[in-house]
């Protein structure tokens, strides 16, 4: 019998994890998992290809990024372990912080919400959005093309890039720079159930998957309320003391308009209900 496979993007970041894992796995419970690669490149086109690989049977599973899950997956997959994350934040790389850039400069954001968040903190930048890998974004900073590259620091972390010199990593504030939900939370997704469940019990971090599970939650119900349609959502949840830390925002596209709050609520706080009444209130609850 062929050993299970993880299959896995040929990116920096996804590459490292999946690697890390096939480790922790065959150490833990002493299976060797057989790790293959399908092409990355941008992300609109990743989870087909995802999906397709995944489709061919046996013991296969699938490593991705939480964020890139859509609402629903599809019959017979599930998510079978969320891997421990590390920093959530985004980074900027450049000569000088976000707050200190100069008017003009040419800076490229690995998102939507990065670039709204931009625009919204200097209007006076030329933010510009990219969906290309950030290995390749980071490149062009040290290559002198553009001023500087806002990507997640997981992703720029897990690809072990080094700023050329003059150059440095500014790390973004998290009340200004809300993540996706979900960000750089890695997932493992396959159709075997029983071989899931030991992997799961290797793998899984509790707490990261109860994290994600209502940072996707959260931006479920932000995109699903009418007053908020057409903004960008960040949502990030993380342990705090006995309950959690849960920081929201909402932005329009083009930066100009905002909702954002900071608020602590229980360990079985209902993600649409606190949706909603950051909706109500104004981005205040």
């Amino acid at each position: 019998m062929k050993p299970p496979e993880l299959i896995a993007f040929r990116d920096a970041a996804s590459a490292s994890v999946a690697e890390q894992a096939a480790s922790a796995f065959r150490m833990n419970a002493g299976i060797v998992l057989r790790v293959s690669y399908i092409p990355g490149g941008r992300r609109l086109s990743r989870w087909g290809r995802l999906l397709e690989a995944l489709g061919h049977g046996g013991r296969s599973m699938a490593l991705c990024w939480a964020d890139e899950l859509p609402p629903a997956l599809p019959e017979g997959i599930s998510v079978i372990a969320v891997l421990r994350r590390g920093r959530r934040n985004a980074c900027m790389v450049s000569r000088s912080g976000y707050t200190r850039i100069p008017s003009h400069s040419s800076v490229v954001c690995s998102s939507r919400l990065l670039r709204a968040q931009l625009l919204r903190a200097r209007r006076d930048i030329d933010a510009r959005m990219s969906d290309l890998p950030a290995g390749r974004l980071l490149s062009r900073v040290d290559g002198g093309l553009i001023a500087g590259a806002l990507v997640p620091c997981h992703e720029m972390e897990l690809s072990h890039y080094v700023p050329s010199p003059g150059n440095a990593a500014h790390l973004m504030p998290l009340p200004h720079f809300v993540p996706c939900p979900g960000q750089a939370a890695a997932c493992i997704l396959s159709g075997d159930i029983e071989f899931g469940e030991r992997l799961a019990s290797v793998l899984n971090d509790p707490e990261t998957a109860a994290e994600v599970e209502k940072e996707l939650s959260l931006g479920l119900a932000l995109s699903r309320i009418h007053s908020l349609r057409g903004m960008l959502h960040g949502a990030s949840v993380s342990a705090f003391g006995t309950g959690y830390r849960v920081y929201l925002q909402a932005l329009s596209p083009d930066g100009t308009g905002e909702l954002r709050s900071v608020l602590d609520r229980g360990r079985d706080f209902i993600p649409s209900d606190a949706a909603a009444s950051f909706a109500e209130r104004g981005g205040s609850v």
